[in-house]
Order: C-alpha cells, then structure tokens, then sequence
C-alpha cells in the first residue's frame, strides 16, 4: 500500500507540481477551456439526445471517455465546480482493473444528473 501524505495549506510536495497552490489559477484555466470545448462539441449533438456517451481511444493506449448523463443541462449551466484527475499508462502494467472500476462508476452517473452531475 502506498504511503500518503498530509500537507499543511502551504506545503508542496517538490516532485508533485499539482500540490502547488499558486498552479491552482492555472489549472483553473485549463478546465475552463475544457469546458468551452465540450460546450462547443455539444452543439453538434442533436437536438433530441438527452444523454450522450463516447469512448475515444488516441495514441500511446490512451483514451478519453466523455459521459454527459444531462446534455442539455450542460449548456446552460453557470458557475459550475470542476474536478479535474489523470491518470498516467504505467508500462508493463495491467490496467484492466482500473478500466473496470471506471466502467462500474460510469454505470452509475445517470443517477446524479438530477443533482447537478453535467459530465464526466
């Protein structure tokens, strides 16, 4: 098991760039475009999907799975909290245990599209 760490409000972990406070104005821009580009990929969308799913594989093994259970929801909502993850193909790994937790998490998103979900 992995060891973690607490940090006080102003430490950072040197090998950890993410646990930089002042990188937070940054990321925060980041999701903003984000969220300009998937507001922008949905009005190609047709009128009646209520929901929409896509599960785009790229380069390296990577993929990029995009769950919007409220589609229309998402172009009007306003002051939105945006959480942002990655996570990194570890070579020589099996990551067939994490797609499937992934997928069980998926499964479920439907249920909090009435309490605000827009997207995964």
């Amino acid at each position: 098991m992995r060891r973690y760490d607490l940090l006080a409000a102003q430490e950072r972990l040197p090998a950890r760039s993410f646990t930089d406070p002042e990188r937070t104005l940054a990321d925060a821009r980041v999701m903003d475009r984000m969220l300009r580009r998937l507001r922008l990929e949905a009005r190609s969308w047709p009128g009646s999907r209520t929901s929409v799913e896509v599960l785009k594989y790229a380069r390296a093994g990577r993929r990029h799975w995009l769950v919007v259970p409220n589609a229309p929801a998402l172009g009007g909502a306003q002051d939105v909290t945006v959480v942002g993850f990655f996570g990194d193909l570890r070579p020589g790994m099996n990551h067939s245990a994490i797609y499937e937790l992934e997928a069980d998490v998926v499964a479920r998103l439907g249920r909090y599209a009435a309490v605000g979900l827009l997207d995964y």
